[in-house]
């Protein structure tokens, strides 16, 4: 291959690499956002009387793990792909 074939090659691989740190800060983001509102909801679903509001609250919180570990898993993929 030419030279000049082989720089347009390496400045994808540098912009895909560039959108995967992108991609992986905002998702490390997301997820520390995530977690400061499940541990808000604790903080409510201890404090709240009314078991119906509890049992929203908890229905909440239970859909918030679960982005959370989704969020997690999705994050240890980003990480490992260059690598690989």
């Amino acid at each position: 291959m030419k030279l000049k074939k082989l720089l347009k090659r390496l400045n994808f691989f540098d912009a895909h690499a560039g959108q995967l740190k992108e991609s992986e800060e905002g998702l490390s983001k997301v997820i520390k956002k995530l977690q400061q509102k499940e541990a808000m909801l604790k903080a409510e679903i201890s404090s709240e009387t009314d078991d119906d509001e509890r049992e929203l609250l908890q229905q909440e919180l239970s859909v918030i793990v679960s982005q959370t570990r989704k969020g997690a898993e999705l994050l240890a993929r980003i990480r490992e792909k260059p690598e690989a």
